[in-house]
């Protein structure tokens, strides 16, 4: 029998789809419905549309309730076992959020932190937040190598895995390669 409680997965999916595409106040109101339809009946759920809430916060510039979002999503993650893919997605919202704020220190510390604990299959997961923390400092020859396993595939992640090689290598003042990866981006 169906229930408006077991529909918060299906907010929660909705919530990314949107914001990935940039609708942030379609990604605010899944958010939202999502929280409602979930009532604290699972935690990874409420974590998910947390993260969901704190990258569109980032994305509308307010960094400072982005961070609260985040903060307040530790202590809760704190006193759950360990979800590998939560944590990497956790961790690349947050070294989103840092580069956003022009914090590259705190975003590197992030991704440290990150990888001292993980596994090797979260790595995917960070992959594009490490590509983006290489460009902003200045690394953009490493970002190829970072990316390496994304510009395999097919879909979204593999789209902006290569619009980062695009960034690089345009950085880089490789006009030809930047112009293939950008149509690999496009093709993706």
């Amino acid at each position: 029998l169906w229930s408006f409680h077991r529909s918060s997965p299906a907010w929660l999916a909705l919530a990314w789809a949107v914001l990935r595409q940039g609708e942030l106040a379609a990604a605010g109101e899944a958010v939202r419905r999502g929280e409602l339809a979930n009532s604290a009946h699972s935690p990874l759920i409420a974590a998910g549309l947390r993260l969901v809430a704190a990258e569109r916060r980032m994305q509308l510039g307010d960094i400072r309730a982005s961070r609260q979002i985040l903060a307040e999503l530790d202590v809760r993650l704190a006193s759950l076992p360990r979800v590998p893919w939560l944590a990497a997605l956790r961790t690349a919202v947050g070294v989103r959020l840092e580069l956003a704020a022009g914090a590259s220190a705190r975003a590197e510390a992030l991704l440290v932190a990150h990888e001292a604990v993980a596994e090797p299959a979260e790595q995917r997961f960070v992959a594009t937040a490490r590509a983006r923390l290489l460009l902003a400092t200045g690394r953009a020859a490493e970002v190829r190598d970072v990316l390496a396993d994304e510009l395999g595939h097919t879909g979204a992640d593999s789209a902006e895995a290569w619009l980062l090689v695009a960034l690089a290598d345009d950085a880089l003042r490789r006009d030809a390669s930047a112009t293939e990866a950008l149509g690999r981006a496009l093709d993706a």
